[in-house]
């Protein structure tokens, strides 16, 4: 990653660019031991009724959403006992497809989705 400016010095080079990439590889410091003034755990509210939309339409309720079906917990997960894809949608969003992709990041497949409201944001 090389990129010169208007007076031609090199910015980065090969070294200088893989010294930027491992700025956090140093133990303890990322992620920080806390963030100052966030809460311990997701912020939002349960959901006063169950709210679900498929691919393509518009979402009407500010939240997080998960992939229905909701896939059972599994131990470590944490506190909230359900696991999946999850999106943040606001209202007027078209909610997506669920997109699988392969072991290095290569799109795979996409396929329609229902998501379901899991917290009011």
């Amino acid at each position: 990653m090389g990129s010169g400016s208007i007076d031609g010095e090199l910015r980065f080079n090969r070294c200088t660019s893989d010294l930027w990439i491992r700025r956090f590889d140093g133990p303890g410091i990322w992620p920080p031991a806390s963030f100052a003034g966030l809460p311990r755990g997701p912020v939002g509210t349960e959901p006063a009724k169950k709210v679900r939309i498929e691919t393509g339409k518009p979402c009407v309720v500010h939240g997080r959403y998960r992939k229905y079906p909701l896939e059972p917990a599994q131990p470590g997960d944490g506190a909230d006992d359900i696991r999946g894809p999850m999106v943040v949608l606001l209202p007027g969003d078209l909610a997506p497809f669920h997109v699988t992709l392969g072991p290095h990041g290569e799109f795979v497949s996409r396929e329609v989705a229902t998501w379901e409201l899991v917290a009011e944001l």
